[in-house]
């Protein structure tokens, strides 16, 4: 199957992980950058900034993914990290101020 090579997968197992991944990262680039924000609702600029980061680190591993680059073999715990990032993007609907409220109340945030 021509999939196997362009995925550099090296079993189904493999290329199930694979795809898996690049789903989790293009669901979570697309919630992030089109979150479900009221219009007029002013964010600050460490939670916007907090939202890009995370959609830019999810924009390349879509990326390379997507477009074969992903060389490693997808260890299944890559997956998981992944997932989670994904349930808390949909729970906050793509809005990243109540992660950044949090991480400012925990003094990582500043």
């Amino acid at each position: 199957m021509r999939l196997f090579p362009y995925f550099a997968a090296h079993g189904w197992l493999d290329l199930s992980l694979v795809l898996a991944d690049g789903v989790i990262a293009t669901l979570i680039v697309l919630r992030l950058l089109f979150p479900a924000i009221a219009a007029g609702t002013p964010v600050s600029w460490p939670a916007r900034a907090l939202r890009l980061g995370i959609a830019l680190v999810y924009t390349t591993i879509a990326v390379r993914v997507w477009s074969g680059w992903y060389w490693l073999p997808v260890d299944p715990s890559e997956l998981l990290p992944h997932a989670l990032t994904l349930a808390l993007v949909l729970a906050t609907r793509g809005d990243m101020r109540s992660l950044w409220r949090a991480l400012k109340a925990s003094r990582m945030g500043g």
